[in-house]
């Protein structure tokens, strides 16, 4: 057979494969794992356009001197009124392990946000390899606290602040939201004073396929029927396994912790009856195909938060067909729901 022959059966073999994969998916069969995978293969980048603002930028603005990682970037757009724009907050992902203030997901959380006029700041804190658990949520605590300290620097309203994080991120975003202002707050921000005490507290959640609950990471897989085999394989590995990102963040094994530990580590436990805000709000997202973090965490956060502030003050999606961390969760229109979200937690 001549060469050019078989280049050309191997294309039109590659395409009818290709075709076959993309109507499975479509039309939904090869139910399962092989659905999943497919899937979540095929839940590609998009080419997310940058919304035109005018504003001021600070980057790279230390808040504590605990380490040179511990810094935020601010973007404060200029309002036709006059008035400071409300600031909203935003905690990178990457499973406590990688990212930066200006993770790809970050950038398109703010970008978004700073042109429908929100000030927006990005926090950039240690990571697992500099300090575990809870190094992290204590930068967290701090730089809110710097952020609520230096509004007036700045230009922008913290009167009321909404949190946002993705995947890690989200779980930080969740403790700034479920725990006390003693908590996590041993470590202090540059400019701190005595005389001038803020808290690191937040009205307002948006969490994004964050995890919540340590020990029902596995547990949540395994009910979801998400084979063990894949899950490894994406790195999504058992929680007491050191290579697990659970086990590096915390130095330990979750599993030997007691329930007052797990209390400790889990946001959703601390909506217990010590934690009592009927004005707080929360927006919840996942996708329904996430072979990183299960949606169960979601949906009992979303349950907890039922619980104690009322359904009318939960908003809670489960998006069909997205992985974890897709691109189709920043895109303008997806982002819609968000921005009314603020809109009405704001008041503007």
């Amino acid at each position: 057979m001549k060469k050019g022959l078989v280049i050309a059966l191997s294309i039109i073999g590659a395409a009818v494969i290709g075709l076959g994969i993309t109507v499975a998916v479509e039309l939904g069969l090869n139910k399962g794992t092989l659905n999943l995978m497919l899937r979540n293969a095929t839940a590609f980048d998009r080419d997310i356009p940058i919304p035109e603002w005018q504003g001021k930028t600070y980057e790279k603005i230390p808040y504590s001197r605990v380490s040179e990682n511990d810094y935020l970037d601010i973007y404060v757009p200029e309002r036709e009124d006059g008035e400071k724009p409300p600031l909203y907050v935003m905690i990178h992902g990457g499973g406590f392990l990688e990212g930066t203030s200006q993770s790809r997901q970050a950038k398109l959380m703010y970008q978004d946000m700073r042109a429908a006029g929100y000030a927006c700041a990005s926090i950039n804190y240690r990571l697992s390899d500099e300090a575990t658990y809870p190094a992290c949520i204590e930068d967290c605590k701090a730089a809110i606290k710097f952020l609520k300290a230096h509004a007036d620097e700045y230009g922008y309203d913290c009167s009321k602040i909404a949190v946002w994080g993705e995947s890690a991120g989200g779980y930080l975003a969740a403790m700034m939201a479920t725990t006390a202002n003693d908590e996590f707050s041993s470590l202090p921000y540059i400019g701190e004073s005595e005389s001038n005490p803020v808290t690191a507290e937040v009205g307002a959640l948006v969490d994004f396929y964050g995890i919540i609950d340590f020990d029902k990471y596995t547990p949540d897989f395994k009910d979801l029927g998400y084979p063990r085999w894949l899950l490894n394989m994406v790195g999504s590995n058992d929680a007491s396994e050191e290579s697990n990102m659970t086990h590096r963040f915390l130095n330990a094994n979750v599993y030997d912790f007691n329930e007052d530990k797990l209390r400790e580590i889990s946001a959703s436990r601390h909506l217990d009856e010590t934690w009592n805000r009927p004005d707080f709000k929360a927006y919840i997202s996942h996708g329904d195909i996430d072979i990183t973090v299960p949606y169960r965490q979601s949906e009992r956060l979303r349950d907890a938060f039922v619980q104690k502030i009322g359904e009318e003050n939960v908003t809670f999606r489960l998006e069909k067909g997205w992985k974890h961390a897709d691109d189709r969760f920043y895109t303008h229109e997806s982002l819609e729901p968000v921005r009314e979200f603020l809109k009405s937690f704001y008041g503007r």
